[in-house]
Formats: structure tokens, sequence, C-alpha cells
């Protein structure tokens, strides 16, 4: 079975979530980073040669209106360059409030909101929404 990948793109990390053999639940697979984007690109190709990845999810920062601004531009020129290492599907994921929501349920869990903690957790936010829009469907 093939798993879905997820990334919440930032500018110094990107949130790493995978999905279950059967793609119903979300788990944190942590963060990378790297000085650039053919780098990034590099070791998400790694990952989804290792994981058995059939497509790819990112979080789309997207404003209050759902409107498309500067960040969005810059994830989806990362998508772009990303889709030349991988052969896979790239979904976009609207992420609004993932990682505002992520920092709350670590404070509810006592845990310190260190950023890359924060990043792994939208990263399983953003993946959780996609799959469980996908599984409403079927």
């Amino acid at each position: 079975m093939k798993r879905i990948l997820a990334l919440d793109f930032g500018d110094k990390r990107v949130g790493v979530a995978i999905s279950s053999l059967n793609c119903e639940i979300a788990h944190p697979f942590g963060t990378l980073s790297g000085a650039t984007s053919r780098e990034l690109a590099g070791k998400i190709k790694q990952i989804v040669e290792k994981e058995n990845i059939k497509k790819i999810v990112i979080g789309l920062p997207l404003n209050l209106k759902g409107q498309a601004g500067f960040r969005a531009d810059i994830t989806k020129k990362f998508a772009k360059e990303l889709q030349s290492f991988v052969n896979l599907p790239i979904i976009f994921q609207d992420e609004r409030f993932t990682s505002k929501e992520a920092a709350r349920i670590l404070n509810e869990q006592g845990v310190k909101c260190k950023k890359a903690k924060i990043d792994a957790l939208s990263a399983v936010l953003i993946l959780q929404q996609y799959l469980e829009k996908e599984n409403a469907k079927e």
C-alpha cells in the first residue's frame, strides 16, 4: 500500500507528516531544513522513495478571505521545483490556522512550543484535514 506525504512549507523548516498505510490517519514525520529549495526537494525525494509515497499534499497559506498572497506564491514555486524531483501528484490544502492550532494542542499537552514541533504538528493537521475530506468522498 502507498502512503500520502504532507508538507508545511516554511522559510526555515518544512514540517513533514505521513499517512497510515490505509490513508486514514496522519502521523508526524519530523522537520526538514535545507539551504536551498533544491536541497529540500532532494530530501523529500528520499522520503518519497523510502516510504512508498503516492501523493504529496502541501499546505497552502491563504489569507483570512481564502485568497492566495505572497506566501502562497512562494509555496507554489517550491511545489513546482519539487515536481521536477518527484513524479507524483502534488495537491494543495488550505492551511489556515494550522500553526495556531498546533501551538494550542502542544500547550494543552504541556509540551514546550518549539517551532520544529509546531511545524511537524501543523503538517499532521494539514494531512488529517486532507484525508478526512478525501475519505468523506468515498
